[in-house]
């Protein structure tokens, strides 16, 4: 989870993506679609495509595969 500063549209995580997937992502709570709303490229970097405001909450779940 990260709080954005003006204007920010890109955001590192802190664990590699393989396949968009595997992740969801909430803006305030609210559902992110990929490709319309943001795309991961490097495997770890999350960019919306539109700013974010100050203080909005950005949070990325990434879901890993073969896990118990």
């Amino acid at each position: 989870q990260s709080n954005a500063s003006v204007n920010q549209s890109v955001f590192t995580m802190s664990s590699n993506v393989a396949n968009l997937d595997y992740t969801l992502v909430t803006l305030n709570g609210l559902l992110q679609s990929p490709v319309t709303d943001y795309t991961i490229t490097a495997n770890n970097i999350l960019t919306f495509t539109s700013n974010c405001y100050l203080l909005d909450v950005v949070t990325a779940y990434i879901y890993v595969t073969g896990l118990v």
